[in-house]
């Protein structure tokens, strides 16, 4: 009966660390509002300078962005209510519309101020190089850009570990995006990091949950057989 009472305690015990994972593991965020650690470390621009900050040139577009800022948790189609933006290639050539249902922020959208000469234009884009340590290769990250001509738009980018690049047109204001490897956006099959998360996390419920109801249907058995 001892060690019946010990083998029990055993997979409750198991079951408890499980469920703890598994809850630790769910509850990791990948997306950042603020500078610093998973957001946008740093910016650069060849033969220039490049700055970030929440500061927007006018009142409308301060309060368009402060608001866009408290929608990060949702996908970039609710937070702009539209289904397409246009996207332009990592040289800065027009592409075509991109479907963003399942593109969701990485970062929270800045204002970037470009001084670099000459100046940025459709035929003559500059790149800019971010770094931000929450890329991984599991998604393909695009910059979203509102552009003064033509509003908001995505930037393709090449990644290099936590750096990604991207060629813009103009400045300000530009924010990280991402959309998992494998869906019907740009890229191969894959799973975001939050996704994966999520995902093991389930998992891990279920196993412990099965821990757990096998104990207790063992020890009903025991019990039962030897009265």
């Amino acid at each position: 009966m001892k060690k019946l009472k010990k083998m029990l305690a055993g997979l409750l015990t198991v079951a408890m660390v499980t469920m703890i994972g598994a809850t630790s593991v769910g509850a990791v965020e990948y997306n950042s509002i603020s500078n610093g650690t998973g957001g946008i470390v740093s910016a650069d621009v060849q033969g220039g300078t490049v700055t970030l900050n929440d500061t927007f040139e006018t009142a409308e577009l301060q309060k368009e962005v402060d608001q866009l800022n408290t929608q990060l948790k949702e996908s970039l189609s609710e937070a702009l209510g539209i289904d397409k933006l246009d996207l332009f290639s990592v040289e800065g050539a027009y592409e075509g519309t991109a479907d963003i249902n399942e593109y969701h922020f990485l970062t929270k959208i800045y204002n970037m101020d470009l001084d670099v000469s000459p100046a940025p234009t459709k035929s003559n884009p500059v790149n800019v190089d971010f770094i931000c340590n929450t890329t991984t290769s599991n998604i393909d990250v695009f910059v979203l850009h509102k552009c003064a001509e033509d509003g908001w738009e995505l930037l393709n980018t090449t990644q290099s570990e936590n750096k990604v690049t991207a060629a813009f047109h103009s400045a300000s204001p530009v924010a990280l995006v991402y959309v998992n490897k494998g869906t019907d956006g740009p890229g191969s099959t894959g799973t975001s990091p939050q996704t994966g998360d999520n995902q093991m996390g389930m998992l891990l419920l279920v196993v412990a949950a099965g821990l757990a109801t096998s104990g207790v249907v063992f020890y009903k058995k025991y019990k039962n057989i030897n009265g």
